[in-house]
């Protein structure tokens, strides 16, 4: 993808923010609103996004506003970036039904797998990166995250 193109797709991406955090209430009162830090980031990203883009503007871009890298035409690397995409929306029902641990370590294992690293290695991994990760997020910084069985054993 072309800096033009990553440039105006970071100035509309930002300025969504923007108009989105202005429609957050405001407190009044001289207290920030909810709106404030998140405006921020929106101007920031339009204002990367309008830096990003001048300067191939300056630089002469042209088209082709989209490239092809030589990874992209690799199928196995097109299906990792698929899986670390539909990861999201899985976690996102997965895990209120079967909890934290189980849904990461389904995506973990299956995201090892998926660059060819050995299943056992893949398992072994996946159980002690989804119990750390649980555990820091929910025992050390007190985050309410989706329980399931597991999470249910531990303390």
């Amino acid at each position: 993808m072309s800096d033009l193109l990553s440039g105006a797709i970071f100035i509309a991406f930002g300025i969504t923010v923007l108009v989105q955090a202005n429609s957050l209430p405001s407190i009044g009162g001289g207290v920030l609103s909810a709106g404030f830090f998140p405006g921020l980031l929106g101007a920031g990203l339009a204002l990367g996004g309008a830096i990003v883009a001048g300067k191939a503007l300056l630089r002469g871009a042209t088209l082709p506003l989209i490239q092809t890298e030589p990874w992209m035409r690799d199928r196995r690397k097109l299906a990792i970036v698929a899986l670390i995409s539909l990861s999201i929306p899985f976690f996102a029902f997965a895990a209120p039904a079967i909890g934290t641990i189980a849904t990461s370590f389904i995506i973990l294992t299956v995201m090892m797998l998926a660059q060819g690293q050995k299943p056992a290695q893949s398992a072994t991994i996946a159980v002690v990166v989804s119990l750390a990760v649980y555990l820091l997020f929910s025992l050390g910084m007190g985050v309410p995250m989706p329980t399931g069985v597991i999470e249910r054993m531990l303390p």
